[in-house]
């Protein structure tokens, strides 16, 4: 947070790699070569870090003074 701004998310779950597609790899390489502990091994979690990904996403493009709104407004 900047002041009362919103300017990044830090997580420790690897929660970008999913987003980019190297999550999945992750996970189908662990279960090839039987590795049970690695910070991929959070499938179930999986689609609800697709969900929070999206809630980004849509904050970010209507919340109070973004560029999509700015957009939006002009027409």
């Amino acid at each position: 947070m900047v002041g009362e701004q919103l300017v990044g998310v830090y997580s420790m779950r690897n929660y970008a790699d999913f987003w980019a597609g190297i999550g999945r790899e992750l996970v189908d390489w662990s279960l090839t070569n039987n590795v049970t502990n690695h910070s991929a091994m959070a499938s179930a979690e999986e689609p609800l870090v697709y969900n929070l990904g999206m809630n980004f996403v849509v904050y970010a493009l209507t919340r109070e003074g973004s560029l999509a709104r700015q957009l939006v407004d002009v027409d």
